[in-house]
């Protein structure tokens, strides 16, 4: 488990050591990262799972009315910027899958 700060929060993260065009996973709500460990475990590809505000080894929001998938989305924008990902393929379960389709349209790609 690595841990980065992104919004004034500490979000956790799994990553392999895999190489190549990343894949980031998305969990969906009340799971974290952990749903994904045997597919970071399997793939030779850079991948990387979070742990959303809230959930697994993540900081929680300050106020519940911070929750929502924009706000979501924003983290999972800041975590790819802190780890130098560009392009990747986003893999969103659930909630995970929304907050994908919105992290997607804010970065205009």
């Amino acid at each position: 488990m690595k841990k980065v700060r992104l919004s004034g929060m500490t979000i956790a993260y799994r990553e392999n050591d895999g190489a190549g065009h990343p894949v980031l996973y998305i969990h969906g709500n009340s799971s974290s990262s952990k749903t994904f460990e045997k597919q970071l475990q399997a793939s030779h590809h850079r991948c990387i799972a979070l742990d959303l505000p809230g959930h697994g080894d993540s900081d929680r929001f300050a106020t519940h009315t911070e929750y929502g998938i924009p706000a979501y989305a924003k983290i999972v924008a800041e975590l790819a910027q802190a780890l130098d990902i560009e392009e990747a393929v986003i893999v969103g379960w659930s909630l995970g899958g929304h907050v994908a389709l919105e992290a997607v349209k804010r970065s205009g790609r």
